[in-house]
């Protein structure tokens, strides 16, 4: 599902999941147990079923551990603006991502909170009703994430000067 976001092409993405399978099976027979179908096992790549079955680590929802490790919600009173950031917002991130968990914690204390993305995608305007207030795409140029992902870092710090001059220019 997320593989193509991050550069795979068709013939890959089969190929990583064969490869995904195959592991799955083999883990199976050796632990005992297949964990291939658990919630969470195909997170971050298959991270989640790997620490499952090799680790024998607890998954938990991505977006609760990454948010609450920091401590993110201390930091939010007295707080102007939250930031985020999704390589690519759509209706996939309203459901457990860590955009739509720190959307709903920035909402809570009535902090607006910004996402800044590499691509918009369809359906993510439901992540207004979870807190976000507004989204902007880092990209300058229409072109293939192939390209364009060799200009991120200059584009997103272009992204957040100009964020920073239009909430300057507001106060």
């Amino acid at each position: 599902m997320f593989a193509p976001q991050k550069g795979a092409d068709d013939p890959m993405v089969e190929r990583l999941d064969q490869g995904l399978r195959h592991l799955g099976q083999v883990a199976g027979r050796c632990l005992g147990r297949d964990l291939s179908q658990m919630p969470g096992a195909g997170a971050a790549g298959g991270l989640g079923f790997g620490m499952a079955a090799l680790c024998g680590a607890e998954v938990r929802v991505c977006m609760e551990a990454v948010v609450d490790a920091g401590g993110f919600g201390s930091l939010l009173p007295g707080a102007d603006v939250g930031f985020t950031g999704e390589g690519k917002i759509d209706s996939q991130s309203a459901r457990g991502k860590v955009v739509s968990g720190v959307a709903a914690r920035c909402r809570k204390a009535g902090v607006p909170v910004v996402a800044v993305v590499g691509q918009i995608g369809q359906g993510f305007e439901e992540m207004y009703q979870q807190g976000l207030t507004a989204v902007f795409s880092i990209n300058r140029a229409a072109q293939p994430f192939a390209e364009s992902r060799f200009h991120a870092g200059e584009n997103l710090a272009l992204t957040m000067e100009n964020i920073a001059r239009l909430l300057a220019a507001g106060r």
